[in-house]
């Protein structure tokens, strides 16, 4: 048996919870709101409620804007899909961390959580019992 690796624990864990339900039920607005959220938490203290909150509103914005009117090709969003991940990666190395190390580590606390889906999204469930079953990532 192969080793799987870090995309494939991630696209097992989708499946798991039920999130990957094909192509033709992809929302991009919902899907880049999920990103800014994430950017919302790297730059900011705002806990991951808070977040979502912001980064709503900030998709909200660019619709106004007219941002999601033309359909984007699946190259397209791919693409940038992949940039994303390779900014991130280098983000990781450059404060010093092994990129797949952290991934490792992400996957093992994210798996590690019990939870719900809201608005296509996994909402880990907060209750005492549940907080005393979270594996906390160790990066270092």
């Amino acid at each position: 048996m192969t080793k799987k690796d870090a995309f494939q624990k991630i696209v097992d864990w989708q499946k798991e919870r039920n999130l990957l339900q094909g192509r033709e039920n992809v929302d991009l607005k919902n899907e880049t709101s999920f990103i800014v959220e994430e950017l919302i938490e790297m730059i900011t203290p705002l806990e991951s409620e808070k977040g979502r909150e912001e980064a709503k509103k900030v998709v909200q914005e660019w619709e106004k804007k007219g941002f999601f009117e033309e359909t984007q090709s699946d190259e397209n969003i791919i693409d940038a899909a992949c940039d994303i991940i390779v900014y991130a990666t280098g983000l990781i190395a450059k404060m010093g961390y092994n990129p797949s190390i952290a991934m490792e580590e992400t996957i093992k606390e994210i798996s590690s959580r019990t939870g719900r889906i809201i608005d296509g999204k996994f909402v880990k469930c907060k209750t005492e019992e549940c907080k005393k079953k979270w594996y906390k990532a160790d990066f270092s």
